[in-house]
């Protein structure tokens, strides 16, 4: 029988921690800046990846919603590009049932194709005639992908925080008046210049103040 695998053991010092989990919270903030939105090819590429989607028959859609024996797919195709227009486009749609009535179904079952390759076909006109309007992202889920990981990774470090401190690692003050009122107690993180307290939060707490202090020494 196999051996269940033991936690790893954490090996870093407590002001590694803190300066790993600033790591990821800088990180975040670069990301925040960024626009999350995916370029005209990645968003039509996603589009097209939708259970459905047919590439051929989206290109054969751009010309049957203009023919006008199928006006009721073209009102339905351009409330598709208004929903694309509208909506943030990091990923492509893929709930869009409230987009289609009966005769747009109507008529995409007469020409054999499906809702999806409509939707691709609406992408495929937005992109090209409004590409400014999409992002720099050229692969779909990957930022938020990203960002996921990245808290994840700093609430990881967090907990570590909170619970790795060393003896060694703290000094003892006399409990002040403001430290019972936040349910601190009387240790103080050395790595923190002694202004960072254990208690709750404290990774929060430590990163702040390793953040706060690099601006500090930059100023």
């Amino acid at each position: 029988m196999a051996k269940a695998s033991q936690p790893k053991q954490n090996t870093k010092s407590l002001q590694e921690l803190i300066e790993e989990a600033a790591k990821r919270q800088l990180e975040l903030l670069e990301l925040e800046k960024q626009d999350g939105q995916l370029t005209p090819a990645a968003y039509v590429e996603d589009a097209l990846s939708v259970p459905g989607a047919s590439k051929a028959d989206a290109e054969r859609l751009l010309v049957e919603v203009c023919k006008p024996e199928n006006s009721a797919l073209l009102s339905t195709f351009r409330r598709s590009m208004k929903a694309v227009r509208t909506y943030p486009r990091t990923r492509a749609p893929r709930h869009h049932k409230y987009l289609f009535d009966e005769a747009a179904d109507a008529h995409t079952a007469r020409l054999r194709v499906s809702r999806a390759s409509l939707i691709a076909a609406a992408t495929m006109a937005v992109a090209k005639e409004s590409p400014e309007i999409f992002g720099p992202q050229t692969k779909a889920g990957a930022y938020d992908e990203r960002v996921k990981t990245l808290v994840a990774e700093k609430q990881a470090l967090f907990d570590l925080i909170q619970t790795s401190w060393q003896r060694s690692d703290v000094t003892e003050h006399p409990l002040t008046d403001d430290a019972r009122r936040f349910g601190l107690c009387s240790l103080s993180l050395d790595c923190c210049g002694g202004e960072i307290f254990v208690g709750p939060d404290l990774g929060l707490r430590a990163v702040t103040w390793w953040l706060n202090d690099q601006l500090r020494k930059a100023a």
